[in-house]
């Protein structure tokens, strides 16, 4: 079995199960716990065994700890310890906002009433007088329950207390985000290209016009950093870096560099996991071993539900790691499919063809691929956009064979574009503005699609049975295609 090559793997989904259990998920995650355990259970491995019993028990009962002990009541008046994690600019119709992020570690209401773990906000009116973010607080205010296991404290009019010895990076990210901000606006102002370059560098999505726009036809993950961002970043610096350095040294400044870009991100769960992925990659070419996508995804999941186990309720956090796993694990055996489809030829037939025959073959493996990756994620993802939003858009399967290349160029663009800035700033700033007219038309062509097809799921039929059952059998299935000679 796969899980026996990838251990990695095998422990984050063992870890995965026990933390899904705490939150009361039941026996939906039965399935996968017979797939983690029944290669051991055959080969009668009962190390192995005892070791995934321990490991499930251990993790469910530190899980226990963590988990959010909510008011009785969904509004009280109270003090708590509001640990900080990020500061966030907001715009809504009723006006620019600064958005505290982070969790009540514990609060009590004025009747006593204790509540611990809550992940909370706290919106302040945008103002230059505002608490700075570079520590935790004792607040004094209104605790409100609202959807998703989200509170809101609305502060008092009083001063938030610091907590003595406390530190938060949250302020000096801000700070450099702003910074940032401020190129970005200097080169694409007024343009909507100036929100999308926000969310895909900083991570900050401030236009949901744009946000809407994306949704409708299945390309949020495009918006969201993720490994896609990651690796085109890893690929650009090795590329820049290359000329002047040797290969190692060249992977371990792009290692430092990136590191430095993912504490400027913030630990969102898609940065962690794409963080985890490239120093892998990065690591094991340093030190001289090969790694592996899966054991990468595997020690990912690990790391983020020891360092938060509330992740797993994220919604951002379950599509991205279904959705790599989908491409991991599922993306070679549709391409062996599609292979009866689109026929791969060895290279000495392909020297010998026409230049025209080449360019329609290369274009033809390029469908293929594209092809067996969108089912690929699709398998995966349309059961699972159906259980949480009830909606799936159609064209999603056509606009991801494209848009998210299209979208490469202008970042790689926007990168470019950048790093001539600073050596010659006319040059740089005639690229931007290249960049700009080839990203405004991309956006053009998500703003008025053809039409919006999408597919409805059941509204009061809970699927998360079927949704666990129906990805089991597609990883056995194209597992047993993929071990075909």
């Amino acid at each position: 079995m796969i899980y026996q090559n990838h251990p990695a793997l095998w422990i984050g989904g063992l870890l995965f199960i026990a933390v899904a259990s705490a939150f009361g998920w039941g026996f939906s995650l039965l399935p996968w716990v017979i797939l983690l355990i029944y290669p051991w259970i055959k080969q009668r491995n009962w190390p192995h065994l005892f070791l995934a019993f321990l490991m499930m028990t251990v993790t469910h009962a530190y899980t226990k700890t963590t988990l959010p002990i909510p008011l009785v009541t969904p509004q009280a008046h109270g003090i708590g310890y509001f640990s900080l994690s990020d500061i966030r600019r907001d715009e809504s119709p009723f006006g620019k906002q600064i958005v505290y992020i982070g969790t009540m570690r514990y609060f009590e209401t004025d009747q006593g009433e204790i509540a611990k773990q809550l992940p909370c906000r706290i919106y302040l009116k945008k103002t230059n007088n505002r608490p700075i973010a570079n520590c935790h607080y004792l607040i004094e205010g209104t605790l409100t329950g609202k959807q998703q296991q989200i509170f809101v404290c609305k502060p008092d009019h009083k001063p938030w207390l610091p907590v003595s010895g406390s530190f938060s990076s949250a302020e000096w990210r801000y700070k450099a985000k702003k910074k940032a901000h401020l190129y970005l606006k200097k080169h694409f102002s007024g343009s909507r290209c100036l929100a999308l370059f926000s969310a895909l560098t900083l991570g900050s999505i401030e236009d949901p016009q744009l946000v809407k726009e994306f949704r409708n036809l299945g390309l949020s993950h495009i918006l969201a950093i993720s490994g896609f961002h990651f690796a085109l970043s890893a690929a650009f610096l090795l590329l820049i870096l290359r000329p002047f350095f040797s290969k190692k040294i060249a992977s371990f400044l792009a290692l430092l560099l990136l590191s430095y870009y993912a504490f400027f991100l913030g630990n969102s769960p898609s940065v962690l996991r794409a963080w985890v992925a490239i120093s892998l990659f990065l690591v094991g070419y340093l030190v001289g071993l090969r790694t592996s996508g899966l054991n990468a995804l595997g020690l990912g999941l690990i790391i983020e539900l020891l360092f938060d186990p509330l992740l797993i309720s994220h919604l951002g956090f379950q599509l991205s790691f279904l959705a790599t796993a989908a491409i991991l694990l599922l993306y070679h055996p549709c391409d062996t499919l599609l292979q009866k489809l689109f026929i791969p030829r060895p290279l000495k037939e392909l020297e010998s063809m026409t230049l025209v025959n080449r360019h329609f073959y290369l274009l033809s493996s390029y469908l293929r691929k594209a092809l067996a990756l969108n089912a690929a994620v699709h398998l995966v993802i349309l059961p699972a956009c159906l259980l949480h939003f009830r909606n799936f858009p159609l064209l999603s399967s056509l606009y991801n064979l494209f848009y998210p290349l299209l979208i490469s160029l202008s970042m790689i663009a926007l990168l470019a574009a950048s790093i001539i800035d600073l050596l010659l700033p006319w040059l740089g700033q005639g690229f931007h503005h290249l960049n700009l007219l080839f990203t405004d038309t991309l956006l053009r062509m998500i703003a008025n699609p053809p039409i919006v097809w999408t597919l409805y799921g059941p509204k009061e039929l809970s699927i998360s049975w079927i949704f666990s059952l129906w990805t089991l059998c597609l990883f056995l299935f194209f597992t047993r295609i993929d071990s075909r000679p």
